[in-house]
């Protein structure tokens, strides 16, 4: 019923690490209602997708087939019968996580610095903590075209995309890319409002989030801080609904 994702794989790894039995309990679920025949795009390569689309390109299938082995493979590690490959599967998140903290670094900075020159003029330093979605809407126009824009040109769309002309309004209807930089942009504010700085869990949000969205697919989760985020996103389109949703639909 729900593809496979590597993003999901890889957070139940490093859940592991802390909480062995919670980790076998989700890989036990996941095992229950996730499809191994197919698998959700990378979030690069989805987003890239979904870009060439609204340039003209033929619609693709947003998901990937898996060969008997990579299913034998997938399942060995969410039943827990893998654990050898269990350090290197998390070694590979973390990489990935500090790869995206770098290459995101330079819109946090923007976001935070917007947010405390908001607060400065209110006379209100430190920022004071307040409802997500109202904190995210006036960084929103500062920093989520150019957060898209940066994302086109990541994915060698760039010029494609100005020759068609493609105003900042348009590429952010680009339902997979909204919901990407949706979640990027309050996961900006969120940390800055908090004091913290990014880790392991807001990749995977971001992850989640991106995918879903390319996809088209509804986000199944009962995470409230992520159900939060994607709450933040001005005009999000993407959908979040509970297991029991997932489950009346598909009967």
């Amino acid at each position: 019923m729900i593809p496979f994702a590597e993003a999901v794989g890889q957070e139940i790894a490093a859940v592991s690490l802390s909480d062995r039995t919670k980790a076998e309990q989700l890989a036990r679920f996941y095992l229950k209602v996730a499809s191994l025949d197919n698998a959700l795009e990378p979030t690069g390569g989805a987003l890239g997708q979904v870009i060439a689309e609204r340039l003209g390109e033929r619609p693709g299938p947003h998901y990937t087939r898996l060969t008997p082995r990579q299913r034998r493979h997938v399942r060995l590690r969410l039943s827990g019968k893998a654990r050898t490959h269990l350090d290197d599967i998390v070694a590979e998140y973390r990489k990935d996580t500090q790869t995206w903290v770098n290459n995101t670094r330079g819109f946090r900075d923007r976001a935070r610095a917007a947010i405390h020159a908001q607060a400065q003029a209110q006379g209100e330093m430190p920022p004071k903590p307040m409802h997500l979605r109202e904190a995210v809407a006036p960084i929103w126009p500062k920093l989520a075209p150019d957060w898209a824009w940066a994302i086109v040109e990541s994915r060698r769309f760039l010029e494609r995309a100005r020759k068609a002309g493609l105003s900042d309004d348009e590429v952010l209807l680009i339902p997979g890319l909204r919901a990407a930089i949706g979640v990027l942009v309050a996961l900006a504010v969120t940390q800055t409002l908090n004091g913290r700085n990014p880790h392991t869990g807001d990749y995977g949000d971001f992850q989640h989030v991106a995918q879903a969205a390319c996809a088209g697919l509804p986000l199944v989760s009962h995470d409230e801080a992520l159900r939060k985020l994607v709450d933040a996103i001005p005009d999000s389109p993407l959908e979040v609904i509970s297991v029991e949703e997932m489950l009346r639909r598909v009967r």
